[in-house]
């Protein structure tokens, strides 16, 4: 024999009733702060993104400017090697850091040894104030006959000195860079046309 349902009361309805909007008010919370986490999830997940995405193509850029940078250091030394203009670099104490062959060459003085050499040794000290003036933030310049020490040769040269300053601090000199050029073939050219420039012109008074 079936049992008969138990008939609600009208209050019992009731608490059921506001049981079931607040069941469905906190799921319609619980969805909405979902769907705000979700979003903040999105969010941070495309910034997460774009942010790699910077950062690989910074780490791109950074790549290719070192690579540029060693690719211009790799052609500059070769510049430096082969130039046919005399460079020599030294630092604020005076002391050669490094040479190229013409510099070499043209005081006819082995590389090893001018390499570390101090300058302020020289024997002939006319270039010294030139040399000077490089670390002291001027440019330099002097033109005449300069005797080597090392190899006792003595040329004509044009010598001119530039600061070089550091890498990392555009302000700090670091030491300076001299360029040499050998003009011995052209004052000796130059002597001897003023020799017979003098010659002619002696000639000339003798004759009348």
């Amino acid at each position: 024999m079936p049992t008969k349902s138990k008939k609600l009361q009208k209050s019992e309805v009731e608490d059921l009733r506001l049981k079931l909007i607040e069941s469905e008010n906190n799921f319609k919370k619980y969805c909405t702060e979902v769907a705000s986490q979700n979003e903040e999830y999105k969010a941070i997940n495309e910034k997460y993104l774009k942010t790699n995405e910077e950062l690989s193509e910074k780490n791109s850029t950074i790549i290719r400017i070192m690579n540029e940078m060693r690719w211009n250091e790799a052609k500059s030394r070769q510049m430096f090697i082969s130039s046919p203009v005399g460079i020599m670099y030294y630092d604020t104490t005076l002391f050669i850091n490094e040479l190229n062959f013409a510099f070499s060459e043209i005081l006819s003085a082995p590389y090893n040894l001018l390499k570390g050499f101090d300058l302020k040794t020289m024997n002939d000290k006319k270039v010294l104030p030139a040399i000077k003036d490089a670390i002291s933030g001027k440019t330099g310049h002097y033109e005449g006959f300069y005797k080597s020490t090392l190899s006792g040769k003595e040329v004509y040269v044009n010598f001119s000195t530039h600061p070089l300053y550091s890498r990392e601090d555009s302000s700090v000199i670091i030491g300076g860079v001299l360029l040499a050029q050998d003009l011995t073939k052209w004052k000796h050219t130059q002597e001897k046309l003023e020799e017979n420039e003098e010659n002619l012109r002696l000639t000339l008074e003798s004759i009348g």
